[in-house]
């Protein structure tokens, strides 16, 4: 029978050995978790604007100017900041930028027939106001408090993680391991 130590040396070895072999896992695991993240925040952003209280923050009240202007043919009016036919918040998108980054929000090259400058320029005007336009609208801003939301942070980050833990574990099954969930938690 073979000593404790010699039992302990076998079972690290054996350890190290799976890890070695699983390093490409765990970074293409890491990209798709961050992947996951991306999608996670695109989908908070949007619908913050849809609730008018992006990362829990409400917007400003749209001034009676602005309504009037935002009044259908059937006298109805929109009465929704950020809202008229949806451009804006449907152009809201995530990219993977390298391996640990990730882009969320408006790509400057995303064009639209109605706004020459982009819908970037559109969603800059938005999230900052603007003091050069003649209606100077006030910043409402739509990704910096979902983005700074610590509710929103500690979703993504479970997000992150159980994505993160679900695809090690797929892959250490393959080879007849497991993840354990406190690992991760």
């Amino acid at each position: 029978m073979a000593s404790t130590a010699q039992a302990t040396a076998f079972g690290v070895e054996k350890m190290l050995a799976a890890m070695r072999s699983m390093s490409g896992d765990i970074e293409r695991s890491a990209s798709e978790a961050l992947t996951s993240v991306g999608a996670f925040y695109a989908k908070e952003i949007k619908q913050g604007i849809v609730r008018q209280a992006p990362g829990g923050r409400k917007f400003r009240k749209l001034a009676d100017s602005t309504l009037k202007s935002k009044t259908n043919k059937a006298g109805k009016a929109k009465n929704k900041a950020l809202i008229d036919d949806g451009d804006l918040k449907n152009s809201i998108t995530w990219k993977r930028d390298g391996m640990n980054a990730v882009f969320i929000g408006l790509l400057r090259t995303t064009k639209h027939p109605k706004y020459p400058g982009g819908v970037a320029n559109l969603g800059a005007i938005h999230e900052y106001g603007s003091k050069k336009r003649v209606d100077r609208p006030p910043a409402r801003p739509f990704v910096s408090p979902v983005v700074h939301s610590m509710r929103v942070q500690m979703r993504a980050q479970t997000v992150y993680f159980h994505m993160l833990h679900k695809r090690l574990d797929m892959r250490a099954r393959r080879r007849g391991y497991s993840v354990s969930r406190r690992a991760f938690y």
